[in-house]
């Protein structure tokens, strides 16, 4: 017989499958409903043991999956910040190819930056100087 509470069984299962809860959860948020059989219904059956009478399990498996993403997000920030100190001074850290792995994996979830609008910068600059260019020959003309 396990001694570990519902909670902290409901909470190690919202950590080891974060990924996949966190997708669950962003199609229902879009969707409003979850489809037969996915993750977050197991997560709620864990959680229907610890919600009272004025909870859902539903909204108490929502909490673990947003505090268990929140926390990988953060060691993700942490763990690439760390390593990109190591990288900036020349140290290579040694790790296992499951090391890596994990990390290939981690760092791969990391939201990409905004994608800049190229041709938009090169018109935009085209503009200024073209407006720069303008301005000069106006000077020059004044001055003659």
């Amino acid at each position: 017989m396990s001694t570990e509470s519902p909670l902290s069984t409901a909470r190690r299962f919202a950590e080891a499958n974060v990924a996949t809860l966190s997708t669950d959860l962003l199609a229902w948020h879009k969707q409003t409903t979850l489809p037969e059989g996915c993750l977050f219904h197991t997560l709620a059956e864990l959680c229907r043991v610890t919600s009272g009478d004025t909870d859902d399990e539903y909204q108490q498996a929502e909490t673990l999956v947003v505090h268990a993403a929140l926390e990988q997000a953060t060691y993700v920030d942490a763990l690439f910040s760390a390593l990109a100190k190591y990288a900036a001074r020349g140290l290579s850290p040694t790790l296992t190819e499951t090391e890596l792995a994990e990390i290939d994996d981690l760092v791969g979830k990391r939201p990409l930056p905004p994608a800049v609008d190229v041709a938009a910068v090169q018109g935009r600059l085209g503009a200024l100087i073209s407006t720069i260019k303008e301005a000069l020959q106006d000077e020059r003309a004044e001055q003659c």
